[in-house]
């Protein structure tokens, strides 16, 4: 089935000799030349055959007892009668209930199966369908048209046997639940389709029985022996009556069936219920402009009817109406959402809101004006008493302010305009900020411009944090001191100084000053303990790094830094001292991986690097940090002892400085130096004395130095 053989002369059936064809389906196909050919003299013959829906030029056989289209004679059946497959479109020619090709062939031209076809061992006179199927299975009620000389069921025509009886003559509805229509239009659909072949042409009348509800299209069915068993869809319309009547139900009235078929004739299928819901009818708003002279007027159309505001531009004075369509009763608001300019204008609206009755809305009327100005203003809290506070409205206007309660400026803005209103002057002793001191001027009064004035004080608050929770005995421990100020005035002079417990080599303390934000300031450097007196701007901060080594030899068992305010007092109130306490260990897992527990040991051996007793260099590889905390970027063996380039890192900025160890497990360490992104850094050695080199790192901010015991 379903070939297309376009060669000139091309057969789709071609033997050499004599041959018959039994029980076979050939339908749907298309051949240039004849369907069925054989080389001259021989006689191709087809019997119990089905021959359907093919294009050809000759047929080229002789049929006997077959359904053949446009063929009639002695044994072959009508080509009026189509053989009533079950879906030929999607290629499945088993044959539909009341198919004239049911017991319709002759037991005489049986294929039989001689080769065991169903494999059960014994040869048989009769053979299986296409579908392993068995032949000769009776359609109890199919009346027989077909031979049978053994007493046997007759065989059915094509290449399927029907295995079950065919159901019975009826007509099937097939809609879903709840059909509905409205006066909208919107429709719904139901369809119709015969349950059996029908033995001729079957016509089925419908209608509406309220056509102020609803029409009914096609007016009739007709079902044919090609489509019988395909939906056959009627389509129902609301229809509008522009009348509030609620939703009302009606009915598609579905005919008796007329046929030349008696079995179907006087057949009357259920009819079909549907409700048409009712739409309110809809009606525009509008209404007209006058004494326009600006440009930019813009109308807004808002209310529960509309999913979004629509919006109008107005030009000139002339009647408006808006686009959208509003039910009876739903209620509606036009405003101005922009007012015209050049020259600017404030334009009122009259009759702007109400409900939808039962006709267009076309009373509204924008009156525009001269423009219209307002008064800038709010509320003054806070102010001490004597004192006085300067404001600016738009950088003139000057308004002094002497007393608590509420203000306005002189000056009065259009709506539409722009405003800021600024702090000329501040009160003595105290800070005015503002709020609300900027935007558009609306169409009414600013009343909402607050300014609050508080004592001006400095709130500072320490920090201090290494980073780690156990420390080594000998190891320099880097702590990050920060001082801010979160108050609304600058604290000039401010003492802070750090206490060391006895873990440490407080003789041997150095720290700088990492700076802050602008106006910060703070001493760059300085050794032996910490003290530094230091400025910090309101909303501020300032920052130092402490280094200071953990004695080699200590019994405590724990490592403190205080930091504090040393007597005398400071003039700005420093909060309570801050401690970070390490505790030492021998030896811990962890101590260099950066915010952990602070006391890895590293193995080195790959990192190792000797520098001769002569001047020499190395470069040193400088990659990007992965981590906050500390890390080594090169070792180097120096006798029986060992110096380590380390790198600090914290947020986006890094450090660098040299540490030795010597061989009892304490560390020296040298300054910390800012190290650039892309810097390259050299490590040299130089003779000192005849006791001492000296070990250089250079690339960094400033170049780093320490001196180190001659091995």
């Amino acid at each position: 089935a379903q070939h297309n053989l376009a060669a000139t002369g091309s057969a789709l059936l071609q033997v050499d000799a004599a041959a018959e064809f039994r029980n076979i389906t050939v339908a749907d196909n298309h051949v240039d030349g004849s369907l069925m050919a054989a080389q001259p003299g021989n006689v191709i013959r087809a019997y119990n055959t089905i021959i359907w829906g093919n294009q050809y030029s000759a047929l080229g056989a002789q049929p006997a007892f077959s359904l053949v289209q446009g063929v009639s004679g002695p044994g072959a059946y009508l080509s009026a009668q189509p053989p009533g497959f079950r879906d030929p479109a999607n290629g499945d020619y088993r044959l539909d209930s009341g198919s004239p090709a049911i017991d319709a062939g002759n037991d005489g031209y049986i294929m039989p199966n001689l080769e065991d076809q169903d494999h059960d061992g014994t040869p048989d006179m009769v053979g299986t369908d296409l579908d392993g199927n068995p032949r000769l299975m009776d359609d109890a009620t199919v009346v027989d048209t077909g031979t049978s000389a053994n007493a046997w069921p007759v065989v059915d025509l094509g290449a399927y046997e029907r295995q079950l009886d065919s159901v019975a003559v009826g007509i099937t509805v097939t809609q879903g639940a709840g059909l509905e229509t409205s006066e909208a239009g919107a429709t719904a659909s139901f369809s119709l389709a015969l349950n059996r072949y029908p033995g001729a042409t079957v016509r089925v009348a419908v209608s509406s029985n309220d056509l102020t509800e609803g029409t009914v299209s096609p007016a009739y069915l007709e079902f044919t022996q090609a489509d019988w068993n395909l939906p056959h869809v009627v389509t129902v319309t609301g229809v509008a009556d522009s009348v509030i009547d609620g939703d009302v139900a009606y009915t598609v009235v579905i005919d008796a069936a007329t046929s030349a078929d008696a079995a179907y004739l006087g057949i009357n299928p259920p009819d079909v219920d549907v409700i048409n819901r009712d739409v309110l009818p809809t009606y525009r708003i509008g209404g007209s402009v006058t004494g326009l002279l600006g440009a930019g007027l813009t109308l807004q159309l808002s209310g529960p009817g509309l999913v979004t505001p629509e919006t109008l531009a107005i030009s000139a004075n002339q009647p408006f109406t808006f686009a959208a369509m509003l039910a009876s009763g739903v209620v509606y608001t036009v405003t101005a959402s922009a007012q015209p300019g050049n020259p600017t204008q404030y334009c009122s609206i009259v009759n702007g809101s109400g409900t939808v009755g039962l006709a267009d809305v076309s009373n509204i009327v924008v009156n525009c004006g001269a423009a219209t100005t307002h008064r800038i203003g709010g509320t003054v809290s806070g102010l001490a008493t004597g004192q006085a506070v300067v404001l600016q409205l738009n950088g003139g206007g000057d308004l002094t302010l002497t007393a608590n309660g509420s203000y306005h400026f002189a000056s009065q803005l259009e709506a539409g305009a722009s405003f800021v209103v600024t702090v000329r002057s501040q009160p003595e002793g105290q800070l005015c900020t503002l709020s609300n001191a900027s935007g558009t001027m609306a169409a009414t009064d600013v009343d909402n411009v607050q300014v609050d004035c508080a004592p001006l004080l400095a709130e500072l608050h320490l920090a201090v944090d290494d980073g780690y929770a156990y420390s080594r005995y000998g190891q320099v421990r880097d702590y990050f001191v920060t001082l801010s100020n979160t108050g609304n005035t600058a604290a000039t002079n401010v003492a802070v100084s750090a206490q060391f417990s006895a873990a440490f080599d407080g003789g041997n303390v150095a720290w700088q000053c990492l700076g802050g934000g602008p106006g910060a300031s703070c001493t760059a450097q300085g050794n032996g303990g910490f003290f530094d007196q230091a400025s910090v701007p309101a909303n501020s901060s300032v920052m130092w790094l402490v280094s200071v080594p953990v004695l080699a030899g200590s019994n405590a068992a724990t490592a403190t830094l205080t930091i504090g305010s040393p007597p005398p007092a400071s003039a700005y109130a420093l909060p309570a001292n801050v401690s970070d306490s390490n505790t030492l260990v021998i030896f811990r897992d962890g101590l260099d991986v950066p915010y952990a527990d602070g006391t890895q040991a590293r193995a080195d051996a790959d990192l190792l690097a000797a520098l001769g007793t002569d001047t020499g260099s190395a470069s040193i590889a400088v990659p990007a940090a992965t981590a906050e905390g500390l890390d080594v970027l090169r070792r180097v063996t120096v006798g029986a002892g060992r110096v380590e380039v380390q790198r600090l890192t914290r947020g986006t900025q890094s450090w660098v400085r040299l540490l030795r160890r010597d061989p009892n497990g304490q560390e020296h360490a040298g300054r910390w130096s800012a190290l650039a992104p892309d810097a390259r850094l050299v490590l040299g050695s130089l003779p000192l004395d005849a006791e001492r080199r000296l070990l250089l790192l250079e690339g960094a901010a400033q170049p780093a130095s320490l001196p180190l015991p001659t091995p």
